[in-house]
């Protein structure tokens, strides 16, 4: 897996979110990981490439990477 650079984190109640937002195009792309052990590292690979044409939005679930 390709790390996705840039990570932030939101507070939300007792927890926090972590997600990455890049890119200054429209539409936004959003990358929502998928089931089992994949963060949104999975993205890795593709997300540098979109966020030169697109504003890109990807997260993980509660639960999964940092989240």
């Amino acid at each position: 897996m390709t790390p996705i650079p840039n990570k932030k984190f939101a507070k939300i109640n007792e927890g926090k979110l972590e997600y990455a937002i890049s890119g200054e195009q429209q539409p936004t792309v959003v990358f929502i990981n998928g089931g089992g052990p994949a963060n949104m590292d999975s993205w890795g690979k593709v997300y540098p490439q979109v966020e030169k044409v697109s504003r890109v939005f990807a997260y993980n679930r509660f639960g999964d990477g940092n989240s």
